[in-house]
């Protein structure tokens, strides 16, 4: 698949990130870039994470509220048994201490029929499935189900994933 014909599905932590070490401000091209991936339907967030990102009015969830046609995609219902086995095979992956909706197991079972790399912050654990590790990650839960993911490695720098983004994109001069 070239690149031109890759899609991207990014969690929130991704768009945060993004915003922390490359802010709209003071590196508009890479917001350019953003936004011609969203206007191509390249670059899309599933509706659980645009419900996340848009609770919060800040620079984020601002951007992603004011590309909602675009950028939202909705959840297919007939996913929920995957996204039930995922977390059946992953119980680690949500916090089941907190009411809200985690979006993590629908970003998998998604990218698993939509064929999308998905985007992610988190960094890769340095032992996968270590019962002693609090949360599962959600780079872990990919690689298990063999989707296409840029995340952080578990040596890299916290915005390891942003540079592997922009290098897939060709994205070079950043001022």
């Amino acid at each position: 698949m070239s690149v031109s014909e890759k899609i991207y599905s990014i969690d929130s932590s991704a768009l945060i990130s993004l915003e922390v070490f490359y802010p709209q401000r003071l590196f508009p091209k890479v917001w350019d870039a953003l936004d011609a991936l969203v206007s191509a339907k390249r670059l899309y967030v599933i509706d659980k994470v645009y419900d996340e990102v848009v609770t919060k009015d800040d620079v984020v969830g601002r951007w992603v509220k004011a590309r909602r046609v675009n950028i939202k995609r909705k959840f297919p219902n007939n996913l929920m048994p995957k996204t039930y086995e995922i977390v059946r095979t992953f119980p680690k992956l949500i916090d089941y201490n907190n009411s809200r909706e985690q979006a993590d197991p629908y970003i998998v079972a998604e990218a698993l029929i939509s064929g999308a790399i998905v985007v992610t912050a988190e960094q890769a654990p340095t032992l996968p499935l270590d019962p002693k590790r609090k949360k599962e990650k959600l780079t872990t839960v990919c690689s298990h189900y063999s989707v296409a993911h840029l995340g952080n490695s578990t040596r890299g720098t916290q915005n390891e994933f942003a540079i592997k983004f922009f290098d897939e994109l060709g994205l070079t001069d950043l001022g």
